[in-house]
């Protein structure tokens, strides 16, 4: 009997496992469709596209900058606080410091959505709106935060 029940075990075990990652793989899939089918909805020309593809380059190149200044100083905090000895002002300042570089992020994600409004047209404008006040496959308010922020970053 044990013969039989351990394998049938490790099989669920592994098809269990494997379920989680081809979701997460179908679900960037997803987002990647949903962009895609977004910018097809706005009927871009092939200038506004080039000079949105340049903005979207632009863009994640300042993010990633920002992301690893936002990283360096998050990695500063923890070795600050798993020294020996540290001071509430050393945590407060690095923790200013985190807070600033998160509101670079967020103010860099604003001013690119803004850049590629900008390109559009009046009607694309309105589709734009639309579709960023109903996202139509997210369910819950959470999804819909992450998803937001991935766009903006993109």
């Amino acid at each position: 009997m044990k013969k039989f029940l351990i394998p049938i075990i490790a099989l669920l075990v592994i098809f269990g496992l494997n379920q989680n990652i081809f979701a997460q793989r179908d679900q960037y899939k997803g987002r990647q469709y949903q962009r895609e089918n977004n910018f097809e909805k706005l009927n871009l020309t092939t200038e506004q596209k080039s000079k949105i593809e340049a903005l979207r380059l632009t863009n994640q190149e300042e993010m990633i900058k920002l992301k690893s200044e936002l990283e360096l100083k998050e990695l500063e905090l923890r070795k600050l606080k798993s020294s020996d000895n540290f001071s509430r002002k050393d945590v407060l300042n690095l923790t200013k410091e985190i807070n600033e570089a998160r509101g670079k992020i967020e103010l860099a994600r604003a001013n690119h959505r803004m850049d590629v409004y900008e390109i559009l047209d009046e009607n694309q404008k309105k589709i734009w709106n639309e579709m960023d006040r109903n996202p139509g496959f997210m369910k819950n308010k959470v999804n819909r935060k992450l998803m937001h922020r991935r766009m903006q970053t993109d």
